[in-house]
């Protein structure tokens, strides 16, 4: 009993103790809410400051009652999926009365009494507004130019306020309405912008008549003060009250006031005037309503004697009284009025319908629509928010009917998806805004799922000029569907895939995505997550927001907030030269921006503004064509400025340059009201043509035209490009029909005079076509400085604007007339190979073979089906042709392919589909995912790419185990080693050399002097690991390549090149993909190498570009031929390269163009357009952004339709690529070829000095991005020592329209010269010395032969002397004696 008693007295003391040890912390978390305390206010009011508090208890029975000081908080709400009963977020709310300074105590009071707790004490200050707040002005005269978004920016800078509450009041009288002008945001309580505690901003916009004679001082309420503004004038003083006179005027097209449908069309009004008008008055035009803003009319030529104006009349679907003004001095004044009625057809499609679908395998919603043809499709849903991709004619097409494209396709979702989903469909380019959309409910799916997924970590990582986002996601019942995040106000979205685990599964993982900090942008917002798991669950989180149990918020993006909201961080501005005269030429300007504190790592962008191009946005007109350059900076760390090299285009008019610098969001006006002219980029020219190329003079071979009964005739579409100050430089038109959607593709490029072209669209028609209408349904034309006209577009100048919209077609009569509407038959598709994996390990290849036939009609051989391979993120892959055969029962057997990105269609697999069956009569059917499975077709394939590490290769090189693979651990893994060959046991490793989720790299084994066999493996921290590779240890720390296993595949090691790894740390830094990123001034492909300065000069006679170096080196580039290929690899034809004509666009821009004849009267145009490049630079070409270094020269290569002999055939684009010294003693020659994951290269290298070229493994096939392959080709058999060249081959596949290559080259100084142990070395007589392997056999032998002589004589004396034999029983028999001493 006594044992019992005892036994309750400690459980009852325990307990006490328990309760005596409750305790509570807290801790200010104000500051990282980034809520700001300590304002101004009215004289009569208080402050008002919130605090956030987190308090954390012992045990969860601990709860807050109230706060002491009377204080009222409310518990900051956790993120959905936090589960924390041991710590709490409050928010409090204390008023501050007026004029108090004093330390304030912050402390809760909780349901027991016996809890203490140490207070926070806070520092509460709140002033009154000083009654000379006042402002001053710092544009005394006002800036007589628009900023880059098309209004008028004026800054105040403030005085004697540091503590200003945001929402303080000071607006604008309402009578500058009276003037004219109207305030671009006005929210009732404030019209200006906070840049930071010193200055504010406001932005005019003209708004409508001006009523008053003159501007008159404007009093403007600021905190309950009253200050006086003097209201700038906008321009110039006032020189007349009349409007000018124009010497022309006209509207087009001539129907515009017929109540016309428009389609994709605009309005235009154009102007002519004097020149001496040109720089007196600004055009501007309105509908006339309340509060409609002005758009801007854009000036776009002056030939020296009148300056044109361009005028885009709103559209409207009533009847609508519009006006022209003309605004000069402090004056606006009406020029014209005139009455419009048409409107942009949205042509919405009919016929429109679709089901959700919930298959064994996939779930997915199935598209039914009606349509003429309207362009590419882009698909759109509220799961992604932003468009994935643009799918070409036939994707989707079920048939075509007369004018009418019937669609009928399935598209995948997330496999278990059961909550509403909105789905869109746009045609043509993204811009035109001809879209429909609808909500689809899907049905029960079976999943019991209902929570969203678990955020448990958000944070940022520094990369230099980049940022990382990483987040860690789970989701334990249906998987993680869709992690996105926005940095933007809009459509700044990022998407993270599965191919961004960098550690884990969809259902718990980490993930990673590299962001370039410039292309954050001008509209940079608070951070917005969604996280959506694959039933549809989704969880939105805002900056601030509580997301775990350890009470984390989403942090603001680190690499922004110190650079915006304050023009004190910019502490220099200026431009390497001013007053530029970019007469007939462009020019190469250098803007230089300095910072406090200096930030070497950042880049900024900065978007320029040259171009015409009509977008809406803010309520005004915004004139900003996204072809326009944006530069990212590039940072001078012997100056510590920031650089951005601007080109201007030749003939710009005259005056300052608009530019943006994101992302401090600072516009040129801006930057103009604190460093004056220093901030302005100036230019002037004699002529001026921003004006894109027009079409004018157009005629058709007629209305209606007679398919002929005997030979070929044309239907022709004939017209003049005119463009009279740049010239004419390139364009692409494609014709379709009502029958044929798939079209005529021609290229237009100017032949004797680019100003004026007169071109001739011919369309050969025979006695077999069938009747149908023939239209320009597409058109592209750009001009020598870059400015494009486009139809349809919306937001550019319609190239066709003089013409009516009815000419642009004929209609044929006649012809075949035994057409049936009967479909083609779909006899075989199968999946001929299964998902293989690349030896990049990054993309698996499919193969099928698609089988179909036409009884009535035989299949067309001029279209050939597509099969299109779609996942649940909305992107489609489509297949490219390998060959096809005409059978004899007339059917036709294509065999495809495809490559499929690593983790496309994980992990709900891929829906396959076929579209683009033709016959003879143009009858056209296409194969959904419905349909195959219905005729017992394959319809879905699963990519798994597993749910573990994945190691992609690996190798052992001077005592380092270089790794590659995926998913190999965030911060820490382990890597296991198992013995074979010694039989050791295992071991694990910690220990890292260099470690990322793509390369790992350990010093931690060694060479033992005997071959080992090892097998390694890789676990992350959640203990998923790897599959064992094998790898061999050498003894003597050489390469040795890794044994095959069974059932593991073999691949060829990979590392990043170079020895040390890219020249080392302080040289260059090896990535994920096994390239090297260098430290300037290293460069090369190793980062051992340096620039030559060098960057070449071109041939006028030919696109060949000569480098040459220290008076001894000469490398030359030649764009050599094009061959064609049949599909066993044959030559069937070659075309040697000759006849090039030559433009000089300026000293670095160069075009060459020539053409082959491919067929009978098919012209094939080949344009190469050299860059060469001073200074660091990043360009885009395939959505790929590509790093180019100081003095290389760049390719593009554009080739428009070419006549292939057969549809299996290819075809190849040599380059040559040479190097040559005129030194023949001591000295190496040495080629080389190779690969990285997403490009090739060729090196040519003589003693020190290299050519080096790079080719990117991606091309544009019309208009799509596709992967392209380059192979080196052994043509020339004369190398030596001091002379050699290489070429390779650019593998075009077979295609239809057009294709763009992209390669560049540059030469560089290595610091190591070539020898004999270079790849496909070539040495002098006189450094042919013996390799590395010859060397140590010769000291290996000599060494042995010594020990063998030495043996021998020690034999020798020892049998004849005894003196050596006293010596050798010293020496080692007594030696090793137990006592071991002599």
């Amino acid at each position: 009993m006594n044992k019992f008693i005892i036994y309750f007295i400690i459980l009852f003391i325990l307990n006490i103790n328990e309760t005596f040890s409750l305790n509570v912390n807290l801790t200010d978390y104000t500051s990282t809410f980034n809520i700001v305390n300590n304002r101004m206010v009215y004289p009569s009011g208080s402050c008002t400051n919130r605090y956030i508090i987190r308090v954390d208890k012992s045990d969860s029975s601990i709860s807050i009652t109230g706060w002491e000081n009377g204080f009222t908080a409310t518990q900051e709400p956790y993120a959905q999926g936090v589960d924390n009963n041991f710590s709490e977020l409050y928010r409090l709310i204390i008023s501050i009365p007026n004029g108090s300074n004093s330390t304030v105590l912050i402390k809760p009071i909780f349901n027991d009494p016996q809890i203490t707790v140490n207070s926070i004490a806070v520092l509460t200050i709140c002033n009154t507004v000083p009654s000379n707040i006042g402002y001053s002005k710092t544009l005394p005269s006002g800036y007589p130019y628009k900023g880059f978004s098309g209004y008028y920016t004026y800054l105040a800078k403030l005085n004697e306020a540091y503590q200003l509450f945001p929402t303080g009041n000071a607006v604008f009288a309402s009578n500058i309405t009276g003037y004219g002008f109207r305030m671009l945001t006005n929210n009732g309580s404030s019209n200006f912008r906070y840049l930071n505690n010193n200055y504010m901003y406001f932005s005019l916009i003209l708004n409508s008549n001006q009523l008053a004679d003159t501007i008159s001082t404007i009093t403007i309420p600021i905190y309950g003060q009253t200050s006086n503004f003097e209201f700038p004038n906008q321009l110039y003083s006032k020189r007349q009250s009349t409007p000018p006179i124009s010497i022309s005027n006209n509207t087009y097209p001539l129907d515009c006031n017929k109540n016309s449908n428009m389609k994709y069309w605009h309005c235009y009004s154009i102007y002519q005037y004097s020149l001496d008008d040109s720089n007196k008055y600004l055009f501007q035009t309105t509908q006339i309503s309340p509060g409609d803003a002005f758009i801007l009319n854009f000036k776009v030529l002056n030939d020296g004697n009148t300056v044109t104006y361009l005028n885009v009349i709103p559209t409207s679907s009533i009847l609508t009284n519009n006006y022209v003004f003309t605004y000069y001095g402090d004056r606006i004044t009406k020029i014209q009025e005139f009455n419009t009625s048409f409107y942009k057809n949205d042509m919405v499609p009919s016929n429109f319908g679709g089901e959700v679908i919930q298959d064994t395998y996939y779930s997915g919603i199935s598209y039914l629509f009606s349509s003429p043809y309207l362009g590419p499709i882009n698909l759109i849903n509220d799961q992604f928010s932003s468009i994935k991709q643009s799918i070409n004619y036939p994707f989707g097409v079920f048939n075509v009917t007369s004018n009418s494209i019937n669609y009928q396709f399935e598209m995948p979702t997330l496999r278990y998806l059961q909550k509403p989903i909105s789905l869109s469909v746009y045609f043509g380019l993204s811009n035109n805004e001809i879209y429909f959309d609808r909500l689809y409910t899907p049905t029960d799916s079976g999943s019991t799922d209902s929570q969203p997924p678990i955020l448990y970590y958000y944070g940022y990582e520094e990369k230099g000029s980049a940022f990382s986002i990483v987040v860690s996601v789970g989701d334990k019942d249906s998987g993680v569907g869709s992690i996105s995040v926005n940095l933007c106000s809009v459509a700044c979205i990022y998407q993270f895939s599965p191919i961004d685990l960098i550690q884990g599964t969809i259902y718990n993982g980490t993930y990673r995505i590299t962001i370039p900090k410039a292309l954050i942008g001008v509209a940079f917002a608070a951070v917005k997550l969604t996280l959506t798991d694959r039933v549809g669950n989704s969880k939105i989180f805002q900056q601030n927001d509580i997301y775990n149990s350890n009470l984390d918020i989403i942090q603001i993006v680190p690499y922004i907030p110190p650079l915006t909201g304050s023009l004190d961080f910019i502490k220099d501005i200026y431009f390497s030269e001013n007053d530029i005269d970019v007469t007939d030429a462009p020019k190469t300007v250098i803007l230089y921006l300095k910072t406090d504190p200096v930030i070497p790592n950042y880049s900024f962008a900065l978007a320029t503004n040259f171009r015409i191009v009509y977008q809406s946005q803010r309520g005004n007109g915004y004139f900003r064509d996204e072809t326009d350059q944006v530069i990212v900076s590039s940072f001078n760390p012997n100056t510590n400025y920031h650089e951005f090299t601007i080109k201007v285009p030749a003939n710009t008019f005259t005056g300052p340059i608009s530019y943006m610098i994101s992302p401090i969001q600072f516009d040129n006006v801006l930057l103009y009201s604190v460093f004056n002219t220093s901030a302005e980029l100036r230019v002037r020219s004699s002529v001026s043509d921003i004006m894109p190329p027009i079409i004018d003079n157009f005629s058709i071979s007629g209305t209606t035209q007679q398919i002929p009964t005997i030979g070929t005739e044309n239907v022709t579409f004939s017209f003049d490009v005119i463009d009279s100050i740049n010239g004419f430089d390139y364009g692409v038109i494609t014709v379709i029909t009502d029958l044929d959607p798939l079209g005529w593709n021609f290229t237009l490029d100017p032949k004797v005079n680019s100003n004026k072209e007169t071109y001739n669209l011919n369309i050969p028609i025979t006695p077999t076509d069938r009747a149908q209408t023939y239209r320009i349904a597409y058109a592209w034309l750009v001009d020598k400085q870059g400015h494009v006209s486009e139809y349809p577009s919306v937001t550019k100048v319609n190239p066709f604007m003089k013409l009516d919209l009815a000419s642009l077609s004929i209609t044929t009569i006649g012809g075949k007339t035994d057409c049936q509407t009967t479909s083609p038959n779909l006899i075989d598709f199968t999946v001929i190979s299964p998902l293989i994996k690349t030896n990049d390990g990054l993309n698996k290849t499919i193969t099928f073979r698609v089988s179909t036939i036409s009884l009535s009609h035989g299949i067309s051989q001029r279209h050939d089906p597509t099969v299109y391979l779609a996942s649940s993120s909305l992107s489609v892959i489509s297949s490219n042709p390998l060959n096809k055969t005409l059978n004899d029962d007339g059917s036709v057997t294509y065999f495809m392919t495809a490559m499929i990105p690593f983790s496309f269609g994980y992990p709900d697999g891929i829906t396959l589909s076929i579209f683009g069956v033709t016959d003879n009569c143009l009858n056209t059917i296409g194969f959904g995912t419905k349909s195959l499975q219905s005729l017992g077709k394959t319809y879905y394939i699963n990519n798994t790419i597993g749910e573990r590490p994945e190691i992609q290769n690996a190798n052992y090189n001077n005592g380092l185990i270089t790794i590659n693979g995926f998913r190999m651990g965030y911060k820490t893994s382990n890597l296991i080693i198992k013995f074979i060959t010694s039989g050791a046991s295992s071991l694990t490793i910690k220990s890292f050399v260099s470690f990322s989720d793509r390369q790992i790299v350990t010093d931690q084994i060694k060479s033992y002097g005997i071959e080992n066999k090892i097998e390694i493996a890789i676990q992350t921290s959640d203990s998923l690991i790897s599959d064992y590779y094998p790898l061999t240890i050498p003894a003597d720390g050489s390469i040795t390549p890794s044994p095959t296993l069974t059932n593991t595949p073999t691949q060829k090691p990979k590392q990043c090149p170079g020895n040390p790894i890219c020249g080392g740390p302080s040289k260059g830094n090896c990535n994920t993909d096994f390239t090297c990123t260098c430290i300037p001034p290293n460069t090369g492909l190793d980062c051992l190498s340096t620039s030559s300065g060098s960057n070449g000069t071109v041939d006028p006679n030919a696109p060949n570009v000569i480098f040459n170096y220290d008076g001894e080196y000469k490398s030359l580039i030649v764009v050599y031929s094009l061959k064609e290929l049949d599909f066993n690899g044959k030559l069937v034809r070659e075309f040697i390269f000759s006849n090039w004509s030559f433009i000089q666009n300026d000293s670095d821009h160069f075009q060459f163009q020539t053409s082959v004849m491919s067929g009978d009267s098919i012209k094939t145009n080949i344009v190469v357009k050299i860059v060469r490049y001073h200074e660091y630079k990043t360009i885009t070409f395939a959505n790929s952004n590509i790093s180019i270094e100081p003095n290389t020269v760049k390719y593009s290569i554009d080739m428009d339709q070419y006549s292939f002999k057969s549809n299996l055939n290819t075809l190849q684009l040599l380059i040559s690529a040479s190097l040559e010294t005129s030194k023949s003693d001591d000295i190496c020659s040495s080629s080389q070829f190779g690969d990285t994951d997403d490009s090739s290269y060729i090196q040519v290298k003589i003693d020190n000095v290299i050519l080096l070229g790079r080719f990117l493994k991606r091309s544009i096939i019309d208009g799509l991005i596709s992967t392209i392959t380059q192979t080196p080709i052994n043509m020339y058999d004369n190398n030596n020592s001091s002379n050699s060249k290489s070429f390779i081959a650019m593998e075009i596949p077979n295609y239809k329209r057009e294709i763009s290559l992209d390669p560049n080259f540059s030469v560089l100084v290595d610091s190591r010269s070539t020898n004999s142990d270079d790849p496909n070395s070539i040495c002098s007589s006189s450094k042919k010395g013996l390799t590395t392997a010859q060397l140590v056999g010769i000291i290996i032998g000599g060494a042995f032969l010594l020990v063998v002589l030495v043996i021998l004589i020690g034999i020798i004396l020892y049998r004849h002397s005894t003196t050596s034999r006293l010596i050798y029983y010293k020496l080692f028999k007594r030696g090793f004696s137990k006592n071991n001493t002599l």
